[in-house]
């Protein structure tokens, strides 16, 4: 049986990406680095066909483990990570294999992002840590603005973002590159923006043969640099400026960087009738629970909407696939989806871990061991939790976070006057209750595309 070669995982995609890649024929081997995951993941991780790499960041390292444990008879490589596309687009190239689209390795440079479409950029600047701009240069940059941020131009998941007052920001910059662990990022390039006032949103969809398909907008709640919380869809949200500017965003980024197969999740900064694109995050579905959000909005199951991710990226020119790829996405349900990416508010231990039964939850980190505080990066997700808005609010007072002093700490992902209005704005309106069962596929001929038959559609949850 032909391999498809995985590097790296999501936090809920390992079992998905699994089960999807043995429904379309092929037998799913992962690659992935020590030290990476805990959990449920680690545990899905465990349960697949996988080996163990010392740098996962490494095209070198990945054919090393290859060739030592003689996987041949390779089909593609894939990987549902930012930061490890340009590592697959690299290894297929190597072996000769399908893999990501190649303009891959241009869209997860946010430097060359920026230049590809200035107009829907933020202004920036992109310079080596070998030669940093100018004081001038970077006063000009922030100019009216109070805080800049600065990232790496290969960055994800916030790792190495800091947010720096213009007040000597030379000396601050050269710190904070110098303080960077990883090498390769300390030394690599990096990219500095004024920090836009507003809210953040991501267009969420996939390109097909060169077509754009759009699913909806989400929007995201933070805790400093950690996503905390995630809805979708969140159109109504949005200006109509908004939804045609951003989309016009898109659109040109796409035919200018010739995208053709793949999916986004394309991050914007709003603030009322204007937006900013500030990650262009191509190649994959965004990360937390969103594929999970995306099967519940659209009736779907979790496999099959990481078969659809996969079948995009390797079987574009397939015929068989071409039709079921275009009509997958057919009907939406009327509700809000939340996912829950919750940790605690000030560092602990994590002596045990209280699930309520009949839930979509991804336990992301080990019990006994200490759980950073919610805030520096999205490493500090305890676990996701998955529903209608509805179901995940009914839920929340029974998950329970206990640490090494036997304190109940409340699953912390919204502060806490933000969280008071979101359960005010759902608390009039009917919880609806959960069942663990999926939705009972239909046949395509049965399939009916008018949303209007299914405005009083009530979700069921479905097993991870």
């Amino acid at each position: 049986m032909e391999i498809v070669l995985v590097i790296e995982t999501s936090d809920v995609g390992a079992k998905y990406t699994a089960d999807a890649i043995i429904s379309m024929g092929f037998e799913p081997v992962f690659i992935y680095q020590e030290g990476n995951y805990q959990g449920d993941t680690l545990k899905q991780l465990k349960n697949c066909h996988s080996y163990l790499c010392k740098n996962t960041t490494s095209s070198e390292a990945i054919e090393s483990i290859i060739t030592k444990n003689n996987i041949d008879n390779i089909f593609a490589v894939i990987t549902l990570l930012d930061s490890r596309l340009p590592i697959a687009c690299e290894l297929a190239n190597k072996l000769g294999v399908k893999g990501p689209d190649q303009s891959i390795l241009t869209l997860t440079d946010k430097g060359a992002v920026a230049r590809l479409i200035p107009e829907y950029s933020p202004n920036f600047l992109v310079f080596n840590s070998t030669r940093l701009p100018s004081d001038d240069e970077l006063q000009h940059l922030a100019d009216s603005f109070e805080k800049v941020v600065l990232k790496s131009t290969r960055s994800a998941g916030a790792y190495g973002m800091a947010i720096l007052s213009k007040k000597n920001l030379y000396s601050a910059i050269t710190s904070h590159i110098d303080d960077c662990r990883d090498s390769k990022m300390r030394n690599g390039d990096w990219i500095i923006q004024p920090m836009l006032p507003g809210k953040l949103f991501s267009l969420e969809g996939f390109v097909f043969n060169g077509n754009v398909n759009l699913l909806g907008y989400s929007s995201r709640g933070k805790i400093g640099n950690t996503e905390s919380a995630c809805f979708f869809p969140a159109d109504n949200e949005l200006s109509s400026r908004v939804l045609a500017q951003s989309q016009a965003a898109l659109r040109t980024l796409v035919s200018k960087a010739n995208f053709k197969n793949g999916y986004f999740h394309t991050e914007f900064i709003v603030e009322a009738d204007q937006c900013a694109l500030i990650d262009a995050n191509f190649g994959r579905i965004g990360g937390g629970g969103l594929a999970q959000q995306i099967a519940l909005s659209f009736m779907k199951s979790p496999q099959d909407v990481f078969k659809h991710i996969i079948a995009i990226t390797l079987m574009s020119n397939d015929d068989s696939y071409r039709n079921w790829i275009s009509a997958f996405y057919a009907v939406q349900i009327a509700e809000l989806v939340l996912s829950v990416n919750y940790g605690v508010k000030d560092k602990a231990i994590m002596k045990n871990l209280v699930i309520p039964e009949g839930v979509v939850h991804t336990q992301l980190l080990d019990l006994n061991k200490e759980v950073p505080a919610m805030g520096e990066n999205n490493w500090a997700w305890i676990g996701i939790l998955v529903g209608t808005v509805h179901q995940v609010l009914a839920i929340l007072p029974e998950l329970k976070i206990i640490d090494q002093d036997d304190n109940i700490c409340p699953p912390y992902f919204l502060l806490e006057s933000e969280y008071a209005m979101l359960k005010a704005k759902y608390s009039t309106q009917r919880v609806i209750g959960s069942s663990i069962e999926p939705p009972t596929p239909k046949k395509d001929s049965e399939e009916d595309n008018d949303r209007a038959k299914y405005s009083s559609y009530r979700p069921q949850l479905f097993t991870l």
